[in-house]
């Protein structure tokens, strides 16, 4: 891995971290918890209220992951 590769993940934004000016990121590949104040919102991907993988809201396929964004 050189300096310059891509390393963005994709998380779920859970809130403000207490006392600085960091995210708190959820990694559902991982499952930890992680803190970052360098994120991209996705704000166009829409969120799959039934939870389920490949489940259709208004029509539309939408993802596992509800309002990812990469880290």
């Amino acid at each position: 891995m050189s300096k310059l590769t891509n390393r963005a993940i994709l998380g779920v934004f859970l809130g403000y971290e207490p006392r600085t000016k960091g995210y708190r990121i959820y990694d559902p590949v991982n499952k930890q918890l992680m803190v970052s104040h360098d994120v991209i919102f996705d704000e166009e991907r829409p969120w799959n209220w039934g939870g389920k993988a490949g489940s259709t809201n208004e029509g539309t396929k939408v993802a596992a992951v509800p309002n990812t964004f990469t880290v």
